[in-house]
């Protein structure tokens, strides 16, 4: 409720989603995401992260969970170099 609301004339406050991506800036934070994945040398983490995307994490049949994996196996040297660093603008992050 609103500060100015009354039991008359209730004011209800909604924090909506593009206030929340405005205010924590996570719109900013994912194109520079998106901006160092197609600049990162060592492989290419778009295709890494389809990959994945594809295979169910949380199957109970056994030959799909083992190709999932394979495929986790054959990407994590991929998205832990990618993953494993990070860059901020501060001399102390965190």
């Amino acid at each position: 409720m609103h500060e100015s609301s009354t039991p008359a004339n209730p004011k209800v406050l909604r924090y909506t989603s593009s206030q929340e991506a405005r205010e924590t800036k996570s719109r900013r934070y994912r194109r520079i995401l998106e901006k160092a994945k197609d600049e990162f040398t060592e492989g290419n983490v778009h295709v890494a992260e389809r990959e994945l995307q594809g295979i169910d994490c949380k199957t109970l049949c056994l030959k799909e969970y083992q190709e999932y994996v394979q495929a986790r196996a054959w990407v994590w040297g991929i998205l832990s170099t990618f993953y494993g660093f990070t860059t901020t603008a501060t001399a102390k992050p965190l």
